[in-house]
């Protein structure tokens, strides 16, 4: 599996299930390294949910000069 990026929920859940497939492979190798770019990719994509949920939310925007 070679993707870039997750950019939806059906991609996510893709990611999700091979990962399950090749949970516990070795580093350095061919399965290793692609379970570390998923990992990688999964968080990104996770990470980038809760930054959008949170961006409109009254308490995240402050105007400094009110402080």
């Amino acid at each position: 599996m070679n993707i870039q990026s997750i950019k939806n929920d059906d991609e996510l859940r893709v990611a999700l299930l091979r990962l399950d497939d090749i949970w516990g492979a070795e580093k350095g190798t061919p399965e290793g390294d692609e379970l570390e770019q998923l990992v990688e990719l999964v968080q990104d994509y996770e990470d980038s949910i809760v930054i959008r949920a949170r961006k409109n939310q009254p308490e995240i925007k402050v105007n400094v000069a009110n402080l």
